[in-house]
């Protein structure tokens, strides 16, 4: 093949002198790829040495003019004996100033600047219009200047133009599917209705065609239904009542939900209060009522209430009194079932307890025994429940046919001295009244 190779260097002054020195340098440029001699040189006798092109060509242009010793811009590229450009690779026309284009192509290989960070979410290598770049979609690798327009309703080239070589793909309902199909992708079969598409879920048996499939699904499937504790109710809706049973298995996260509970364990179980038990399926264990006759002053320093089980409260300690199947029941037990309900106290800077030290104590009640106790206020019980109050001198007294007084808290009414009911001050005329001074 014969080839010529031409370099041409670039000035924006063209007086004499300078023409001079261009022509000058030119010449000592194509002495130097022709001599046979250096890193610059890759033209040996007759041959072309194709690999010292390829090294040349990852130098950058600053690196080029050092080693041709140029003091102007230049570009050295082949042509053929009929004018014709030679690439030297599929980017790049020559080695030189790649802002020169030859035949429409850069001379040298231009260079690749970073991205800078959060310009480029999609990876692309074209920058986002938030960083002045031209990817009019950043979050699709599939959109960019250059790529092809595909008819799908989208600007894919970012030319601001929506499918420009397609045809005109109507979507009335906004639902992106078009009637048209073809080119428009999937038949949307009702163009009037956006939740009637090729995406849409069908729903059985409703006599609408949802996923334009070409008909209605029917029948509809039969559901699994699943009731492994018995209770009639099913883990499953569409299998008999309108509500799930909460506590199937045994295992869900439902108050109280065991394999030994779930069984009573479902929507409209009875409930039982304070039990840790959610029954009913509600959401929360139901909380027991309170019965009359509790005295509460609005700043009291001992007070009293019947609740489930005792609890930290505001105004200090809450400790338990007494535990009792009812507060009807005048057996009462402090520590274990069958007792579910609780007489709980609040005393400042004190302690209920089973010992009575004076003078700081006073005994509240006798029992028989700690566990099943007929409760007296007096008598030959060995078990003194006890109120000690630190700092204070607490007293209890029997009041016979008489209410509590206002600064005193009701503990129980009695029948007689040894027969109570605990937490409930009006089922006996005679009361058990008791105060921290």
């Amino acid at each position: 093949m014969v080839f010529i190779l031409a370099a041409v260097l670039i000035s924006d002054l063209f007086q004499s002198p300078i023409d001079l020195q261009l022509r000058e340098e030119s010449q000592r440029i194509l002495e130097t790829v022709a001599s046979g001699i250096g890193l610059g040189s890759f033209i040996e006798g007759k041959e072309v040495r194709p690999e010292v092109i390829t090294e040349l060509l990852t130098e950058n242009y600053d690196n080029l003019r050092g080693l041709y010793g140029a003091q102007y811009d230049f570009c050295i590229y082949f042509e053929d004996q009929n004018g014709k450009l030679i690439m030297i690779n599929e980017d790049s026309a020559g080695l030189g100033d790649p802002s020169v284009n030859v035949s429409g192509l850069p001379c040298g290989i231009v260079p690749v600047l970073p991205i800078p960070g959060g310009c480029d979410a999609d990876g692309d290598t074209f920058q986002s219009l938030a960083c002045g770049g031209t990817d009019c979609e950043d979050t699709e690798p599939l959109v960019h200047p250059g790529v092809s327009e595909i008819c799908n309703l989208k600007d894919d080239d970012c030319d601001l133009i929506v499918d420009e070589s397609c045809i005109s793909c109507t979507d009335v309902d906004g639902d992106t599917y078009s009637d048209i199909g073809g080119m428009c992708g999937k038949i949307d079969c009702n163009d009037a209705d956006a939740t009637i598409n090729p995406a849409a879920s069908e729903i059985c048996e409703d006599g609408i065609d949802q996923d334009c499939s070409g008909a209605d699904l029917a029948p509809c499937p039969v559901p699994v239904c699943e009731d492994t504790d018995g209770d009639g109710y099913f883990q499953q809706l569409g299998c008999g009542p309108a509500i799930v049973d909460c506590c199937d298995l045994g295992s869900e996260a439902v108050l109280g939900c065991t394999p030994d509970t779930r069984s009573m364990i479902f929507p409209g179980s009875p409930d039982v209060c304070e039990d840790g038990v959610d029954q009913d399926c509600d959401g929360a264990d139901l909380a027991c009522p309170l019965p009359g006759g509790i005295v509460q002053g609005e700043e009291p320093v001992l007070s009293c209430v019947w609740q489930g089980i005792c609890s930290s409260a505001d105004k200090g300690p809450q400790i338990t009194l007494f535990k009792a199947t009812a507060t009807s029941n005048a057996h009462a037990g402090i520590s274990t079932a069958p007792y579910v309900y609780s007489v709980c106290c609040d005393v400042t800077a004190g302690i209920i307890g089973h010992g009575c030290t004076a003078p700081n104590g006073t005994t509240v009640l006798k029992l028989s025994a700690s566990t099943n106790a007929h409760a007296q206020v007096s008598g030959t019980y060995p078990v003194p429940i006890c109120l000690n109050a630190t700092g204070s001198t607490p007293s209890c007294v029997y009041r016979v046919g008489a209410t509590c007084a206002p600064d005193e808290t009701c503990i129980a009414s009695l029948s007689d001295p040894s027969n109570a009911v605990l937490g409930n001050c009006g089922v006996y005329a005679d009361h058990l009244c008791c105060k921290v001074a």
